[in-house]
């Protein structure tokens, strides 16, 4: 949303900018639209060299904070601030395998598509070059490169303190958080986020009767700093086929966060370890958590009373303390995430009213999953995959954001985390299998090839994947190859306060195969079922 006072600070941004950047003719600036002849090169085979759209920066703009604000004269980039580098591959062109990205002739990472961003953001003034090198399956390659006049004050962040997982348990997961983390500087960013959904097959194959909910807790800003945006709130969502009745998200009413209380340690107690006007969480045990909550908007409504217990693995910290790109470019920022219950059995009642019938769903038994986040940093940054899928002797959780890729302190090449977990249960004994997104291109354990991208009407220029194919492959042997395919979806419209993007996700529910292959028994697990992913992006990617 936009106000005066925030056009008015990106006015005086553009001044400071107009000031500070070598503002000279852009001399040698080429167009970004079509690469010339003498930019492209090819093999010997009949294949032509693979195309490369470079969708951000575009020529002719002054950017700031990431964002376009005003044309240019004589097709002149100027920046403030970072920028996030976008590419695309071009429809005609022939199958990328990677695209390299060097910042005066270094190298600076390695991408792998369909989605390709990287986040410039590191002490850098006056003018500098950008070299795009991408390369396909038929060993062709092309290179592209224009100019920037930029003006960066930005540093990489920290490394991190390590790249395993972390040891969970219930305060550094679901306890609140902000009070041992709160530091008098990025405060006014930091959120929290208390997520449950369940998957329910209604005891059938017939993957139509399916239905799946969301039912969700949030914090913002708890003490109202800076922004004055500080908000509490509770979330719904209920996707199932349109013969069953409508699909939809439901938001509550943004309260004030003094009306949020909850539990640091996140312990059994008296009440509940978790309440605001919308809902309540209260922890039974540390193994069984009882959720209640209530959306009702207009003619619209998402009520929860639902029982979730652990099944399949323990708590699992991905994330601990991960350090993100710096907010607004000066502020350090961070997140730790959590899957605290990846595996849950869920009972109990999910009612929804969808402006013309009232149905109550009675669940019993049925496949559910809990996870959260506390961070100092604004979420809409990353644009989020994930995966949620669970069997009787599987599971497979994957949480792997696939843009922007940035760079860290102490030469992590690729700072942007990913972590995928397999717990197995084949003897009688459970096993966890780690994978890890490596810091540089040659260690990654994980990889994940898009498929049939389209686009829905709601936002047209925001290209989702309808299918995937996930493998993994560790040091000691341990395999997996997951595919999912699109069954159904739903959107999830996030307005973020400017200047950060507003962001939209998909929710999908989708049809699962593959194999996981455990190297020290020899044995292959079949994989089959329904599941969850979600895909996030820029709701307008042309800003």
């Amino acid at each position: 949303m936009k106000t005066n006072k925030k056009n008015i600070l990106r006015i005086g941004c553009i001044i400071v900018l107009l000031l500070l950047l070598n503002l000279s003719s852009a001399a040698g600036q080429q167009s970004l639209t079509e690469p010339n002849e003498k930019d492209r090169s090819s093999s010997s085979t009949n294949q032509e060299a693979p195309l490369v759209k470079i969708i951000k920066p575009k020529p002719g703009f002054l950017y700031v904070m990431d964002k376009s604000v005003v044309p240019l004269p004589n097709g002149r980039i100027q920046i403030l601030g970072k920028l996030t580098i976008v590419l695309e591959a071009a429809e005609n062109s022939s199958e990328l395998t990677f695209i390299e990205i060097y910042l005066d002739d270094v190298l600076k990472v390695q991408l792998r598509g369909p989605y390709y961003e990287w986040m410039l953001d590191e002490p850098l003034f006056l003018k500098h070059k950008i070299r795009i090198l991408a390369y396909d399956i038929y060993g062709n390659s092309m290179s592209r490169e224009f100019f920037i006049n930029i003006f960066c004050l930005g540093r990489l962040p920290q490394a991190p303190s390590t790249p395993k997982v972390g040891i969970a348990n219930q305060s550094n997961t679901d306890g609140y958080n902000y009070p041992t983390n709160k530091n008098g500087v990025g405060d006014f960013v930091y959120n929290q986020l208390w997520y449950f959904n369940f998957l329910d097959d209604r005891g059938t194959s017939d993957t139509s009767d399916d239905i799946a909910g969301v039912a969700a807790y949030g914090l913002a800003n708890p003490e109202n700093k800076a922004t004055g945006g500080g908000l509490t709130n509770v979330f719904g969502m209920i996707i199932r086929d349109p013969s069953r009745g409508t699909s939809f998200p439901l938001f509550s009413d943004n309260n004030n966060p003094s009306t949020f209380s909850a539990s640091q340690t996140f312990e059994p107690g008296p009440g509940p370890e978790l309440q605001n006007p919308g809902g309540s969480i209260d922890v039974i045990t540390p193994d069984h958590y009882h959720i209640t909550g209530q959306v009702i908007k207009e003619n619209k409504e998402i009520a929860w009373d639902l029982h979730y217990k652990r099944s399949l693995g323990s708590p699992w910290l991905p994330w601990v303390h991960w350090p993100v790109p710096k907010t607004l470019g000066l502020i350090p920022a961070w997140i730790t995430y959590h899957m605290q219950m990846a595996n849950a059995v869920v009972n109990g009642s999910f009612t929804v009213r969808d402006g013309i019938n009232l149905t109550t769903y009675n669940l019993s038994g049925v496949k559910g999953y809990h996870d959260g986040f506390y961070s100092e940093f604004v979420f809409s940054i990353f644009e989020w995959n994930w995966v949620d899928f669970k069997q009787t002797n599987l599971s497979v959780h994957l949480l792997y954001p696939h843009a922007p890729v940035y760079s860290c302190q102490d030469g992590w090449e690729t700072c942007t985390p990913g972590n995928l977990r397999v717990v197995t249960n084949t003897t009688g004994d459970q096993k966890e299998y780690n994978f890890y997104r490596g810091c540089d291109f040659g260690k990654n354990e994980i990889d994940i090839q898009y498929g049939n991208l389209a686009t829905d009407p709601q936002y047209p220029d925001v290209k989702y994947p309808t299918q995937a194919t996930v493998t993994a492959e560790d040091g000691d042997g341990n395999t997996l190859l997951l595919q999912w395919s699109l069954l159904r979806y739903m959107i999830v419209y996030f307005d973020v306060p400017d200047p950060f993007y507003d962001t939209v996700t998909f929710e999908i529910i989708a049809d699962f195969t593959g194999t996981f292959y455990e190297a020290d028994t020899g044995i292959t697990i079949p994989i089959a079922g329904t599941g969850w992913s979600d895909w996030s992006g820029e709701a307008f990617p042309q800003q």
